[in-house]
């Protein structure tokens, strides 16, 4: 588990678990999303600050598992 676990998801409210990992959101905010929560947004930004989407090595799975799902 990253070293913020006891951040929750900002989606689902869940905490990170072995199955779920926490990622950073892809911008400036301080906030974790679970991968399977942010394949279900819609829209390229963030809910939020509503600044595009920036990923990072941090973050970069979440836009490739997005791409795969969609």
């Amino acid at each position: 588990m990253n070293e913020e676990s006891s951040n929750n998801c900002i989606i689902c409210l869940e905490k990170e678990d072995s199955d779920h990992k926490l990622f950073p959101i892809p911008c400036q905010c301080k906030a974790f999303i679970h991968i399977e929560c942010f394949s279900k947004l819609d829209k390229n930004e963030c809910v939020i600050c509503h600044q595009e989407n920036s990923y990072s090595k941090e973050n970069i799975q979440l836009k490739i598992y997005k791409k795969n799902t969609s």
